[in-house]
């Protein structure tokens, strides 16, 4: 069987809440959910974490955030 995504990775209609947050560029979101245990390096089924979404978007305290937690 081959997998179209890591078994690890989220299939490409999932995002999870702390990807969302990275977009959004919502900081202190970011910082409650990795409170609550979300995994700051869950790759997306194309590889990209929360950091690589954070860095497509104008908002250096998501990245400063996910760069300290991860």
């Amino acid at each position: 069987i081959t997998l179209a995504f890591p078994a690890t990775a989220l299939p490409m209609a999932e995002w999870s809440d702390i990807h969302e947050a990275a977009k959004r560029g919502q900081a202190e979101v970011i910082k409650r959910l990795l409170t609550e245990g979300f995994d700051v390096d869950l790759p997306l089924y194309n590889q990209a974490t929360a950091l690589i979404v954070a860095a497509g978007q104008p908002n250096a305290e998501c990245i400063e955030v996910l760069i300290k937690h991860g």
